[in-house]
């Protein structure tokens, strides 16, 4: 089963990312932060806190 992540960030722009099973349990924001964007892991858990993260077409909270 794959998981489906979007997120956008402060300018708008929005990003998909598809997760494995093998990647559950990882926190959100270390998956985010591995899929090479440059962006920090505090910088994605400001997005998350923001509600700018939704999995499988849900926001999700920072302790997703």
């Amino acid at each position: 089963m794959a998981y489906v992540s979007h997120c956008m960030n402060n300018r708008g722009k929005e990003f998909s990312f598809f997760a494995l099973e093998e990647d559950e349990g990882e926190r959100l924001d270390r998956f985010l932060a591995s899929q090479s964007l440059g962006l920090s892991r505090t910088y994605l858990k400001r997005l998350i806190q923001t509600e700018k993260v939704w999995v499988n077409n849900k926001l999700v909270k920072p302790s997703y």
